[in-house]
């Protein structure tokens, strides 16, 4: 999980697999962490040390930043309605994971094709004028 897609799916399929293992306590935390990647990695990296041992700890941190779908869904559209611009010298490449984190979160209901129109519009939009064609 690379802090894209559906957190909790994630988080259930990790559960089914370490039952199956049989792993428990800190082996379980270090096999979801095994599973993580970008931006969620690094939210296991800034976790304190006793926490990272945790399984519980690791999946309630990764939802604080990861899931805002749901009851948070507006706070999602609220913030790629103000995220619309590209910020001054950020990475384009940067702008389009944030707005595509964004749509994700804010449209977690819409299949591949509608999302990557959100994606698509959101990203030209954010664009200054001499990018845009």
């Amino acid at each position: 999980f690379d802090g894209m897609g559906n957190l909790l799916s994630f988080l259930d399929r990790v559960d089914v697999w370490t039952m199956l293992k049989g792993f428990e306590g800190e082996k379980q935390a270090l096999a979801l962490a095994s599973r993580l990647e970008g931006p969620a990695f690094e939210n296991y990296r800034r976790l304190p040390t006793n926490e990272k041992k945790k399984y519980e700890s690791i999946q309630e941190s990764l939802k604080r930043e990861f899931m805002l779908g749901g009851t948070d869904r507006m706070q999602a559209v609220t913030e790629l309605r103000r995220r619309k611009w590209r910020r001054g010298e950020e990475p384009v490449a940067a702008f389009a994971y944030d707005i595509s984190r964004l749509v994700l979160l804010s449209y977690p209901d819409f299949d591949d094709d509608a999302a990557g129109v959100c994606k698509r519009d959101a990203f030209l939009e954010g664009l200054p004028s001499d990018f845009q064609v």
